[in-house]
């Protein structure tokens, strides 16, 4: 049985269902990426010091444009000129949402409570680019990191790749992608609240969950897979690959109520099956997306706080 939706967590919807529809996904794609980042102003960020950031471009080894990077660093960085550890941060948005803005507190809060560098980015989004497009970005931006390290004062031995939702699918699938092609692999994956298995919710393959969350992850994982809709292909769902040897350590987080969190226990399960270092907590009072809301809520404040928590159990590790 699921966990409940308490009180706070329903007036977080109410604020939710204040910028975005309840059928957004029936609507237009510029409603829905408009929505996606109003959603972000119904929670105001309380401002915080001690964050600088730079930007940057990497160039795309597909499509030979530019990738949008954005480095956030602690300001004694620029003094002690210790190596730090980095986590390059995917952002979420179904695929087919999001850009830099919509990460810019949580890549200054990482910083400032992890004392970490953290790199956010711009990829290309479906359905004009679905898969392999946004992980192909999301490998350039990691090798564009491992490549500028030494200079930004980050420790190439201690690079993640961490996401929410889309981006914590990725998060997974960029190691597999990287060992496979015989890359450099991340020091560790942190997925929070991931979307694991993509073709189950494209080939409407989900009995347990209510017609209106099937309908809205039909439209994200169709946009996504894009002529592929009915077919299986390589690193889209991470949880249906047959080989998960060679991966490195990994964080997953992700709300009880949310049935993306089925994908998370059978992941985390088959990773510690094969080896791997696994920190798990699925969180009872928690909702997907609800990390936005840490200023606003306690629930998500807690939330947030757990997740320090295992990251800096990886980072440690």
């Amino acid at each position: 049985m699921r966990a409940k939706l308490t009180q706070s967590m329903k007036d977080y919807e109410y604020a939710c269902s204040n910028a975005m529809s309840p059928d957004f996904y029936r609507k237009d794609i510029d409603y829905v990426r408009y929505s996606y980042n109003a959603l972000f102003s119904q929670f105001p960020p309380t401002p915080r010091d001690g964050a600088v950031y730079e930007d940057l471009q990497c160039k795309s080894s597909v499509t030979g444009k530019a990738i949008d990077v954005r480095i956030y660093s602690p300001n004694e960085q620029v003094e002690s000129k210790r190596t730090l550890p980095c986590i390059i941060y995917a952002h979420g948005g179904g695929f087919v949402s999001g850009d830099l803005s919509v990460v810019d507190t949580m890549g200054r809060d990482l910083v400032l409570d992890l004392n970490i560098s953290v790199v956010t980015f711009n990829y290309r989004l479906a359905p004009e680019h679905p898969h392999p497009a946004a992980l192909e970005d999301c490998c350039d931006v990691y090798l564009f990191i491992r490549k500028i390290a030494k200079q930004k004062d980050i420790n190439i031995d201690q690079i993640y790749f961490a996401g929410e939702s889309c981006g914590g699918s990725w998060s997974i699938a960029l190691p597999l992608w990287l060992r496979d092609n015989n890359l450099p692999q991340l020091a560790g994956s942190i997925a929070i609240n991931p979307v694991l298995d993509v073709h189950r919710w494209a080939q409407k393959a989900v009995s347990d969950v209510s017609k209106e969350f099937c309908d809205e992850m039909y439209f994200f994982t169709k946009s996504y897979l894009g002529q592929n809709e009915n077919k299986l292909v390589p690193y889209a769902s991470p949880l249906l690959a047959d080989n998960l040897s060679g991966l490195p350590p990994a964080v997953f987080w992700a709300a009880a109520i949310d049935p993306l969190s089925d994908d998370v226990k059978k992941m985390s399960a088959r990773m510690k099956q094969n080896g791997i270092k696994v920190y798990v907590n699925i969180e009872d009072e928690a909702i997907h997306g609800c990390l936005r809301a840490r200023y606003h809520y306690l629930f998500a404040k807690k939330g947030y706080d757990n997740l320090l928590s295992l990251i800096m159990k990886l980072i440690d590790s």
